[in-house]
């Protein structure tokens, strides 16, 4: 039976997590129940993302860059999609989607393309991949009428945001 949670002071050092205990802990019989998490190296996933999108286009109407937003904290118990319309202030309306929908048609090679086009299906692939296995929650924001703002969002267990954003010219 666990009578109380603590916080402690944590420090990683050459992969392993150091815990400081408390002083008046001293002496005191203390069982500490280690939870197997995956470690997610939030700057490692940034940085594949970061080479992923170089010279990779969401095709529309027009091909568009894509640009990757971080260091963005979410408050605990807030959904993703409230906070993120309300603090980028996205055009209505505003459509969810799945990172499984949104992706489907780009992750698929097709006999036809040509070798810059697999290569870009293969980093769609990737960039799909990461939000599915790395991130604790995925949703897709489309927000706007003509020129959609497309965020494809990842958070982690410590409520930080990745946010890959481009855009989509429907008319």
């Amino acid at each position: 039976m666990i009578l109380e949670e603590y916080n402690f002071k944590k420090v990683v050092k050459e992969q392993k997590v150091c815990i400081e205990l408390p002083k008046d802990w001293i002496g005191k019989e203390v069982e500490i129940i280690v939870k197997p998490v995956d470690l997610l190296n939030l700057k490692a996933i940034q940085n594949e993302l970061t080479l992923l999108i170089q010279d990779l286009f969401w095709v529309s109407e027009s091909d568009e860059p894509f640009e990757l937003m971080n260091e963005l904290q979410i408050p605990e118990n807030t959904r993703i999609e409230k906070w993120v319309v309300d603090k980028l202030n996205l055009d209505k309306p505003i459509e969810i989607a799945t990172i499984d929908f949104f992706f489907k048609n780009v992750i698929v090679h097709h006999e036809w393309q040509d070798e810059a086009a697999k290569e870009s299906v293969d980093k769609f692939k990737r960039i799909y991949q990461l939000f599915q296995t790395k991130f604790e929650e995925t949703i897709v924001l489309r927000s706007g009428d003509f020129e959609k703002k497309i965020l494809i969002i990842g958070k982690t267990a410590d409520n930080e945001l990745v946010i890959l954003k481009t855009k989509s010219i429907e008319s």
